[in-house]
């Protein structure tokens, strides 16, 4: 293996790992009873799970050159 093969696969696991967290967060972000205040949290909470998803995008990336390099595409 090289060093590009081990810095993709640590950023992989990295942004992986981000992906969860951001998730997670989002997840138990409270959303308030009170109708002035909700659409704001739903931003704030879809703001968040858009964090997520670039991450996770990252670790596809990531995952999409590991397996390239596996069948020798690269």
């Amino acid at each position: 293996m090289t060093r590009i093969d081990y810095v993709v696969g640590i950023a992989g696991g990295l942004s992986s790992l981000t992906a969860a967290v951001l998730w997670w967060y989002a997840s138990v972000l409270e959303v308030p009873d009170n109708i002035d205040t909700f659409i704001r949290e739903l931003q704030r909470i879809s703001q968040w799970n858009s964090y997520a998803a670039m991450a996770s995008g990252v670790t596809a990336v990531c995952a999409a050159y590991a397996f390239a390099k596996q069948v020798n595409w690269l």
